[in-house]
């Protein structure tokens, strides 16, 4: 017994004299370095592709979602100006987007590219977005044709596979 008391005073001494250096990994403020650690290379960069630790990792780093996960949890718009809004019927989602947003080869990012994005989305991993019937593009967004109500669209594209991309 007295063994026992004698090592868990040990580790618990282990432990908290390097509790002062310990870190959490969290995601990057802009202006500073990134120091992450990857659980191995990533095999491709592309969002839909994404499927590994490291992969979507760096997919998160790179490009940009709809929506995003805050810190404390809740869904945020990102590259939408707002949360989806819904129909009468709750069976379409229109998503407004911000003005001004360019790509990495300063074009600037229209409703159609989005579009796009998403519906490569759906035909290549049609399970992620399984509620969604189709994608348009609507005057200053993008319309989402839903399946079923009740669908949490903004969560669904805060997933990095949904990243938009030219």
């Amino acid at each position: 017994m007295r063994a026992a008391i004698a090592l868990a005073l040990v580790v618990s001494a282990g432990v908290s004299a390097g509790a002062g250096s310990a870190r959490a990994e969290t995601r990057p403020q802009y202006g500073r370095a990134v120091e992450a650690w990857l659980a191995g290379a990533p095999a491709s960069l592309d969002p839909v592709a994404a499927q590994s630790h490291a992969e979507i990792t760096v997919v998160g780093l790179v490009f940009d979602t709809l929506y995003t996960i805050g810190a404390d949890g809740a869904v945020e718009p990102h590259l939408a100006l707002g949360p989806p809004v819904l129909d009468a019927a709750r069976t379409t989602a229109h998503i407004a987007l911000r003005h001004g947003v360019l790509f990495h080869d300063a074009a600037a990012m229209a409703p159609a590219d989005v579009a796009a994005a998403l519906e490569r989305v759906r035909g290549k991993l049609a399970w992620l977005l399984a509620p969604v019937a189709a994608v348009r593009v609507a005057g200053d967004g993008v319309d989402l044709a839903l399946r079923a109500r009740g669908v949490d669209v903004a969560a669904l594209l805060a997933l990095p596979q949904t990243a938009i991309t030219p």
